[in-house]
C-alpha cells in the first residue's frame, strides 16, 4: 500500500531535516482526498434534500402565489392572471424577486452537488456553500412577502421593524456560522488524516488544540465517526 508524503515525513524524526517544521506544514495545507470521500456522499445527500425542498417551494409559490389566480376573462385581468398582482403589485414584485432568486441558487447548488466538484475544488464548495445561504435567504423574503399579502390591513407597507429585524439577525447569524464552519472542517480533515492524532493536542496553535480535544472527545461520544 503506497505513503502519502506526509506519512513518510512521519515516519522520519524531527533530527533528519532542519526545515522539518516547514516542510509538514506545506503537506498538511494539502487536501487529502481520501479524508473528504467517506463525508461527502451524507453531505451531498443532506444538501441536495435541503436544496431540492427549497426549489420546489420557489416553484410552488411561483405558479400558485398566494391568493390563488383569476378564474375569469374580465378586464383589466385575464384568466390565469395572480390576483396578488393587481392587489399588492409592490409585494408582488418582491416576492417573484425573491422566489427567482432561491429557485436559482438551489439549481445552482444542486448542480454542483450532481457532478462533485466541491468535492475536488474548495472553491466551487464555498460557491456551492454561499449559494444554499443564498437560497435559504430568498426564501424567507419569499415568506415575508406572502405573509404580508395575505394579512389584512398591510398593503403598501414595507416590511415592519419585526420582521426586517429578524431577516437580518438570520442572515447575519447565517454568515458568522458558515465561514467559520468551512476552516473547522478542514481542520477536522486534516486531524482525522493524521497518522498520529496526538501530536495535535500538543503541538500547533492554541485554537488548533482545543478543536483536536474536541474532536477526540466527540469521537469518544459517538458523535463523530471514527477511522476504520
Amino acid at each position: 500500500m503506497s505513503k502519502t508524503p506526509l506519512e513518510i515525513l512521519d515516519e522520519n524524526p524531527p533530527s533528519t531535516s532542519s526545515r522539518y517544521s516547514e516542510i509538514r506544514r506545506i503537506l498538511s495545507s494539502v487536501k487529502d482526498p481520501s479524508s473528504s470521500n467517506s463525508v461527502y456522499p451524507q453531505l451531498t445527500d443532506a444538501i441536495m434534500v435541503v436544496a431540492v425542498l427549497i426549489a420546489t417551494v420557489a416553484f410552488q409559490t411561483t405558479v400558485n402565489p398566494p391568493g390563488g389566480v383569476y378564474q375569469d376573462d374580465m378586464l383589466p385581468h385575464k384568466a390565469g392572471d395572480a390576483i396578488m398582482a393587481h392587489t399588492h403589485p409592490t409585494i408582488f414584485n418582491y416576492l417573484m424577486t425573491s422566489n427567482t432568486i432561491a429557485f436559482i441558487a438551489s439549481l445552482i447548488t444542486i448542480f454542483l452537488m450532481v457532478t462533485g466538484l466541491p468535492l475536488v475544488y474548495n472553491s466551487f464548495y464555498v460557491i456551492a456553500m454561499f449559494a444554499g445561504a443564498l437560497s435559504m435567504s430568498s426564501i424567507a423574503w419569499s415568506y415575508g412577502a406572502s405573509k404580508m399579502a395575505i394579512t389584512p390591513n398591510t398593503e403598501g407597507k414595507p416590511l415592519d421593524t419585526t420582521d426586517a429585524t429578524i431577516y437580518m439577525v438570520f442572515i447575519c447569524v447565517m454568515c458568522a456560522v458558515i465561514i467559520p464552519c468551512t476552516k473547522v472542517k478542514r481542520l477536522y480533515f486534516y486531524w482525522k488524516a493524521k497518522p498520529q492524532r496526538k501530536e495535535g493536542l500538543t503541538s500547533g496553535a492554541w485554537g488548533q488544540r482545543v478543536l483536536y480535544r474536541i474532536f477526540r472527545c466527540l469521537e469518544g461520544c459517538g458523535c463523530l465517526r471514527r477511522n476504520r
